[in-house]
């Protein structure tokens, strides 16, 4: 598996973060500058952006936020344009199994480095996503990780109804200062290690 150089993000998904910052009262253009990624370029929905600046405007924001939950804050500006046409064949799914193969097999438009990284576990009563990022150099760093959680879970809410909620969420990185956050957006247990 190559390095984050070779990969990019959809400019939609970048559109997030830029909104995420400004909600915070902090300056996307500003923080987009110092990551070396071009702010004009949000505007055009075929646009991407390289991993590795992507993920120095990551750090950048939470540092300019100062908040290690500022990746569950992303997901609120979650639009089904955010995807491209992922995001309205998953609304155009029959059922949340359906929409989440969809989101297995296609997550690498959003993200050329994602490709590979998700799976879907069945059982007669349950569904599990699995993200599975060993492979990744470098690893995703946990804001990024908490924003996908999290734009997955509004897109179940959006499918499902606001009810709805996971049985357990699994996270893989330390766990947070504002930790409560995730357990009240998920309204399910959140383990951490």
């Amino acid at each position: 598996m190559g390095t984050s150089s070779h990969y990019s993000a959809l400019s939609s998904w970048v559109l997030l973060i830029a909104k995420t910052i400004d909600s915070y009262g902090c300056d996307s253009r500003e923080l987009f500058a110092d990551a070396g990624l071009d702010y004009a370029k949000l505007g055009d929905p075929g646009a991407r952006f390289a991993n590795p600046a992507v993920r120095r405007l990551w750090a950048l924001a939470l540092q300019a936020t100062d908040d290690d939950c500022f990746g569950l804050s992303v997901a609120q500006f979650w639009h089904p344009t955010t995807l491209h046409a992922l995001g309205y064949s998953w609304l155009a799914s029959d059922n949340l199994e359906e929409a989440l193969e969809r989101m297995v097999r296609y997550v690498r438009i959003v993200n050329t480095a994602a490709g590979g990284i998700m799976r879907l576990e069945k059982t007669p009563l349950t569904l599990c996503l699995v993200f599975e990022t060993a492979h990744l150099d470098p690893q995703p760093i946990a804001v990024i990780e908490d924003a996908t959680l999290a734009m997955l879970l509004t897109m179940c809410r959006a499918s499902c109804g606001a009810d709805f909620h996971p049985l357990r969420v699994s996270i893989q990185h330390r766990k947070p200062t504002g930790a409560k956050r995730f357990a009240a957006l998920f309204t399910a247990p959140v383990d951490f290690p």
